[in-house]
This record gives C-alpha cells, structure tokens and sequence, in this order.
C-alpha cells in the first residue's frame, strides 16, 4: 500500500472514530439515540487500536453494566439480543467482539467469562462453530461466519486446539462446495450437507454468489483473515491454503467486492493474505476497497448515511477498525 493511502486510511479511520466520539455520553452509552448493545460491541476494539484507553474502559464499563447476562453473555434485553434481524440470527458475534475487545484491554474479568460462553458454539464432531451455540438443537447448522469468529478468538485466547479445529472445519466447507466457481454456500447441516434458504429474503445469509452484486461480502473476508492469521500463529501451510481458495472465490467475484461497503472484511483479510503470499492480487483487491471505503465516507465523518444511526455506528466502528488495520498491513 503507498503511503499516500495509508495515510488516507489513517485520517479516514481518525474522522470516523471523531464521529462516533462526537455522540458517545460521559457514562460510555449513546443513550436513548442508540440503546441496543449493536451500537457499541465493536467500539473498546476501535477506541484501543486507536490509542484511547480510557474510552474503552468506558464503553466496557457501560457494556457490562448495561447488557451482562449471567453466564458471560451479552445481550439487549433477556429474550431479543437486539434488534437488528440479522445479527439476531449470530447470537454469539456480538459477545466474541465484546470478548476480544475485553482482552485487549485487559478486562480479564469481562473477557474470560464472555470467551469461556463462545467456547459452547464449538462442534466437537465437525471442529466448527454452530450458528445458534448453546441455545442450538442437533439442526442447528455449522456457519461460516460463526466458524471464523470462534477460530479468530480461539487465536487470542490461546485455545489452539478449537482454533486449528476451525480451520480444518473451513477447509472441509469449502471441499464440500457443490458449485465452489460460481457459490459459496454459507451454512452446513451436520450430515454434511448445506442448508438452503427458506425464502428470498433469506438467501444473502446462506449463500455468496459470483456476478451479483449488493451482497454480504465478509462471509467470504472472515475466513480469509481468521487463515492467514492460523497460518502465522502455527505456520501450517494447509491454512495458508484454505485461505487461497476463499480468496480466489472473493477475487472471482470481481468488481462487486470492490465497491461494496460489506466487503470491509475482505480488505482487511486480503490485506493480512498479500503479506502473507506476496500475491499481487491480493494486495490490489485490498487497496480496492481500502479506496472505496474512503471514498464512501459520509459528509458527517460516518458511513451508511441512509440507515438507523445504531445500523450506523456499528458499521462505522468496523470500517475505522478495518481502515486502521489496512494503513499498516501492506
């Protein structure tokens, strides 16, 4: 990445985090605007890449008093998670980001019980993370997403055994692919199988598909980045590889990961690839939507400027995060 960009990403990621700072109140909540816990479970992790210490203590300190439940969970209230449908549906994305953002600060006493609860997602037959964790049935399928969010954790925490679990579950995903050109199917039944959605509306959660457009792009950056990271920590080259394939996937899907603002993962997990491999590629799609993300930015230093401001701050905290990383990747 020239330094030019990097230092756009940095001033990028600096102006979205003002943004965010700009509505945040002195007891580390968003008050009344944005009262659900998916306003703020990614901020301790942006303010701590960011230098701000004591703001993350006081997002933790809010997060737990506001949205602890007894058994290392976060959640809105006891019976709806929040109240975005979407990430209803991962009950354990929200705590994971919660837990990681605890341990890098050092919030022992947040981080462990919350890890010691994501721990339940893993499936000990597939080595994979369910999608409903705990509070799953034996339907309750594998998922990508909750797959590379375990592993990624399981890297922080030091759990090796689940992370390495995860990454053989991935490869063995990605093996089982029906059509692994043209569709990255997203959850799968434990007999093996991949579960099909119900409705149209369903279909961006259970499958990424090559040449349209408007879709989920971080089902396929997760996996990319949770790899590469497996294959730095044990260098396993069948990680590394793995990788690859999820990345010739995103690359085939061309100029709608480029300009798509979900594709924040992809960056980031193209951005950790290319200094893996040395793939030109790889760095090239990462500065892409490194691009794309600046050029997105509000006029207000925020992103999505359409959506609810929870939908806002959460994703703006993510594309800081992202952009922060990027401007020292490659």
């Amino acid at each position: 990445m020239s330094d030019a960009l990097a230092r756009a990403c940095r001033r990028t990621a600096e102006e979205g985090t003002q943004w965010i700072l700009g509505q945040l109140l002195e007891d580390g909540s968003f008050g009344e605007k944005a009262p659900d816990l998916a306003a703020c479970y990614k901020l301790p992790t942006l303010l701590l890449l960011t230098g701000r210490l004591r703001d993350a203590h006081r997002v933790l300190d809010h997060i737990v008093a506001a949205y602890a439940r007894n058994d290392g969970d976060f959640g809105t209230e006891e019976e709806a998670r929040t109240a975005d449908p979407v990430l209803a549906q991962y009950p354990g994305y929200m705590t994971g980001w919660v837990a990681l953002g605890a341990l890098r600060a050092g919030r022992f006493d947040v981080a462990m019980p919350a890890w010691q609860w994501l721990r339940g997602f893993h499936d000990a037959e597939s080595g994979g993370a369910t999608l409903s964790g705990p509070d799953g049935g034996e339907d309750d399928p594998i998922s990508t997403l909750m797959t590379a969010h375990l592993g990624y954790a399981a890297l922080a925490f030091g759990d090796m055994a689940i992370a390495e679990a995860c990454g053989k579950a991935l490869a063995d995903m990605h093996a089982a692919q029906p059509e692994p050109d043209k569709r990255l199917m997203l959850r799968m039944t434990r007999d093996g199988g991949f579960v099909e959605p119900d409705s149209v509306d369903e279909a961006p959660l259970h499958a990424i598909e090559v040449g349209r457009d408007d879709q989920a792009f971080f089902f396929v950056g997760y996996p990319i980045a949770f790899l590469t990271q497996l294959y730095r920590a044990t260098g396993d080259k069948a990680a590394l590889d793995t990788a690859r394939r999820y990345a010739d996937f995103a690359l085939a899907c061309g100029e709608a990961v480029e300009v798509n603002h979900f594709a924040h993962k992809v960056g980031w997990g193209m951005g950790l690839l290319a200094r893996a491999t040395g793939d030109a590629r790889h760095g090239a799609l990462a500065r892409a939507v490194a691009d794309h993300l600046i050029d997105s930015q509000g006029d207000d230093g925020g992103w999505l400027e359409d959506d609810p401001l929870t939908a806002r701050l959460d994703q703006s905290a993510e594309v800081c995060i992202w952009l922060t990383e990027l401007s020292a990747l490659i």
